[in-house]
C-alpha cells in the first residue's frame, strides 16, 4: 500500500502529481520531466500566482512580534492593539477583504494557540477545533455561499465505499466537506479535507490511505459537477498534524483525472512558529482565489439556467470509479 498509492489511484483513472514525488511506474511511463512540467503547467493555469502584498504581511509580522514580546504585554497587548494594527487603509477591495479575514484570524489565535509549542501530543479533535478549522475557515468558509462542514460528514457525491480504517461507517465520510449553496440548499461538494493528529494514528499507511480517499472523493464530485455545469475543477487538502497540503483535480483528456499538489503550508500551533505560517501564506491565498473563482463559475452557470447536461463536453472523457469489491481485492486492503 505505502509503495503503490499512485497506482492505486490510477485504478480510478487518477494521475497524482506530487512535487518531486513520482512513482517508478509514473517515471518509466511518462518521464520525470514530463510529469513535473505537467504539474507546473496545470498549477499555473488553474491556481495562478496570486500573492499577499508586502503591506499586509508587514501588519501580520507586527502582530507576531507583539505577541512574542513578553516585556510589552505579549498576547494581552496583542488583543488590545489588534484593531489598531489592522486599521491601515488599502485601495484594493481584495486587500481590504483579506485584511479583515486576517484580523479575525489573529484575534481568534490569540485565544486558541500558546506563545510557545506545547510539549504534549495534540489529538485530531484538538487540532481541528483550535488550529485547523479556525485557520482554514478564514480562507474557505462563507456560510451563505460556500460553507465548510465539520467533521465526519457523509459525502453525497461518493459512489462507492472505500478504505475506512476500522470503522465502515466512515467509508463515505471525509473529515471536512466544502459545500456550495444555491437558493438556500446544498447543491454541490466543491472541496474535501482529511486530517491526522499526533500520536499512534499518525502513520505512513494511515496518511496515504487518507490521500487515496481524498482523491476518490474529489473524482466522484468532479464527475457530478462537470456533468451538470461543465466546470472542470475540484479542490481538496490534507493536514498531517499541522502541515497543510492542497490539491486540485481536473479532467484533462479522456480517462485522465489529474490531481495536482499545489503546495504546502505549516499551520500555526503557536505564535513562536507563526513566521513559518506567514512565509506560506501566498500558497493558501492563491488556493483560496482559485477556489472562490470556481464556485462563482458554478453558481453563474446555475443562475443562467443553462442546460449543460444536454450538451456535456466531458461525457466521453469521464470514467467510472473502481467499485468497492474489485478495489479491495486489488489493493488487498482489509
Amino acid at each position: 500500500m505505502t509503495k503503490n498509492y499512485h497506482e492505486i489511484l490510477s485504478l480510478s483513472h487518477i494521475l497524482l502529481l506530487q512535487m518531486d514525488n513520482y512513482s517508478e511506474t509514473q517515471v518509466k511511463t511518462f518521464s520525470r520531466e514530463t510529469l513535473e512540467d505537467l504539474r507546473k503547467d496545470i498549477k499555473s493555469k488553474l491556481i495562478g500566482k496570486e500573492k499577499v502584498t508586502r503591506d499586509v504581511k508587514s501588519i501580520l509580522q507586527e502582530c507576531i512580534e507583539i505577541a512574542l514580546d513578553d516585556n510589552d504585554g505579549g498576547l494581552h497587548e496583542l488583543r488590545e492593539t489588534i484593531t489598531e494594527s489592522f486599521s491601515k487603509k488599502f485601495n484594493s477591495t481584495a486587500e481590504k477583504e483579506f485584511l479583515r479575514r486576517m484580523k479575525f484570524l489573529f484575534e481568534h489565535l490569540s485565544y486558541t494557540i500558546p506563545l510557545h509549542p506545547l510539549k504534549e501530543i495534540i489529538s485530531e479533535g484538538t487540532l481541528v477545533a483550535n488550529i485547523i478549522s479556525p485557520v482554514l475557515r478564514i480562507f474557505f468558509h462563507d456560510s451563505y455561499i460556500y460553507p465548510t462542514i465539520w467533521p465526519n460528514t457523509s459525502s453525497t457525491s461518493a459512489k462507492v465505499r472505500k478504505l475506512a480504517i476500522g470503522d465502515p461507517s466512515r467509508a463515505k465520510q471525509p473529515d471536512m466537506i466544502g459545500k456550495i449553496v444555491n437558493n438556500g440548499k446544498f447543491v454541490y461538494e466543491s472541496m474535501f479535507g482529511e486530517v491526522t493528529g499526533e500520536g499512534k494514528n499518525n502513520t505512513e499507511k494511515k496518511n496515504l490511505i487518507d490521500l487515496v480517499r481524498l482523491g476518490i472523493f474529489m473524482k466522484d464530485s468532479l464527475d457530478n459537477i462537470s456533468r451538470k455545469t461543465g466546470v472542470n475543477r475540484i479542490f481538496g487538502w490534507q493536514v498531517i498534524v499541522t502541515k497543510w497540503t492542497g490539491y486540485m483535480m481536473t479532467l484533462i483528456s479522456p480517462g485522465i483525472y489529474v490531481m495536482v499538489d499545489t503546495g504546502s503550508v505549516d499551520l500555526p500551533r503557536s505564535f513562536e512558529v507563526c513566521n513559518t505560517f506567514l512565509s506560506g501564506l501566498d500558497t493558501l491565498f492563491a488556493f483560496q482565489i482559485a477556489y472562490e473563482k470556481t464556485i462563482m463559475d458554478i453558481l453563474s452557470i446555475m443562475n443562467k439556467s443553462e442546460e449543460v447536461e444536454s450538451n456535456d463536453n466531458f461525457k466521453g472523457w469521464r470514467r467510472s470509479t473502481l467499485g468497492t469489491p474489485s478495489f479491495k481485492k486489488i489493493v488487498k486492503f482489509k
